[in-house]
């Protein structure tokens, strides 16, 4: 991998604003989060790896979304810096705190 990763997310974001593909990162996530990160991780290469909310909530209370993970960091079109936590990402952020809450509490007893 020549870019660093906030490269690759920013030339990606470009990609997709050319396309029509989403006009801002809120909305590449919103209506293209899968595309994006299996082409993110495909610029980042064999140690990137993808994760649905799905894999991590067998209750589908989260938001559906796709991120990347790489070295312990979780990635997307909003966060080209990457957080520690995917719970951290902004689009589970705008989650209705109710269901944020609730998906804690179930996550805590597992």
């Amino acid at each position: 991998m020549e870019e660093s990763i906030g490269e690759i997310i920013e030339s990606t974001k470009e990609l997709f604003k050319s396309k029509g593909w989403g006009r801002n990162p809120k909305e590449i996530n919103k209506i293209g989060c899968s595309w994006f990160a299996m082409t993110i991780a495909y610029e980042i290469g064999d140690e990137a790896t993808l994760q649905e909310s799905s894999q991590v909530d067998g209750d589908d209370i989260l938001t559906p979304h796709m991120w990347v993970v790489y070295k312990t960091k979780c990635y997307d079109a909003e966060t080209p810096d990457g957080v520690d936590d995917y719970l951290d990402l902004p689009i589970f952020k705008r989650m209705k705190k109710s269901d944020l809450k609730k998906f804690m509490e179930k996550r805590i007893k597992s």
